[in-house]
């Protein structure tokens, strides 16, 4: 049985979006001039000068959103949104097994220390 090819991490997030901004869920363009406003770009959840480097959760967002919103930190229902995002990346690849989703409201890594971070019930 052959294997599968591996997927990029940003193809998944793509499909885990289904192409729309993690800010404003419109369209985004998947190709074209990367300083198109349209443009998908990768955004960290918590941002990069706030310490996200260590752990960094990624979603994709326009350009042009993720350019305006600056660096603030996640809101709780931006952690539950990426949180879901994850989950369907982890169904994603993994689908050649069974997928169990974890329990409703468990947070799961890296969520649980973001969550612990802002002060959110897991």
């Amino acid at each position: 049985m052959a294997k599968r090819p591996q997927r990029a991490p940003i193809d998944m997030l793509w499909d885990a979006q289904n192409g729309c901004c993690f800010h404003c869920g419109e369209p985004m363009m998947r190709k074209g001039s990367i300083n198109h406003p349209l443009r998908r770009s990768r955004e960290h959840l918590i941002p990069q000068s706030r310490g996200g480097k260590g752990k960094p959760v990624v979603v994709l967002a326009h350009r042009s959103c993720n350019s305006a919103l600056g660096n603030p930190e996640p809101t709780p229902d931006e952690i539950t949104r990426a949180e879901s995002i994850y989950a369907v990346i982890g169904a994603l690849f993994w689908s050649h097994r069974p997928y169990v989703p974890p329990p409703v409201g468990a947070l799961s890594f890296p969520f649980a220390d973001l969550a612990e971070r802002l002060g959110v019930d897991a």
